[in-house]
């Protein structure tokens, strides 16, 4: 699944764009293929040329940037609980009952809750929820 930091990376390989042949990913690089006596490579780093049918062709690359931390990763195990809980539909009240706390515990939580994940509604957080399960299935 492509980040929204790596085609960020992608971009900051900046080479005119006429010249550039081809543009993917090589381990931790982010990389394009140009013609070899392509200029304007400040910044990025060459990792090699490729000859084909007697051209030559510079690959150049820049780092990606370390991944983003997911803002869910943030929550404590009692916060991601009642996020859930929330993204399946159940108020304060219900989840109150649920966990033995009172509501307005429950609310205290879900404050920190929509702080953390910069969201101003339930709907907001029950798609930044239901988003991460899709991406990553690794809810129980």
């Amino acid at each position: 699944m492509p980040r929204e930091g790596r085609a960020l990376a992608v971009r900051a390989v900046e080479a005119p764009e006429a010249t550039v042949l081809a543009r993917f990913a090589l381990e931790d690089h982010e990389c394009v293929i140009v013609p070899g006596d392509a200029v304007g490579t400040a910044g990025k780093i060459r990792l090699g040329t490729l000859t084909l049918d007697g051209r030559r062709y510079a690959v150049l690359g820049v780092p990606r940037p370390p991944p983003e931390p997911d803002p869910i990763e943030r929550l404590t195990p009692r916060e991601l609980e009642i996020a859930v809980l929330i993204a399946g539909g159940c108020c304060n009240k219900t989840i109150a009952r649920r966990l033995g706390i009172s509501g307005y515990t429950v609310g205290a939580h879900v404050g920190r809750i929509f702080a953390k994940l910069d969201v101003h509604k339930r709907t907001e957080l029950t798609a930044r929820i239901a988003r991460r399960m899709v991406d990553h299935d690794d809810f129980a």
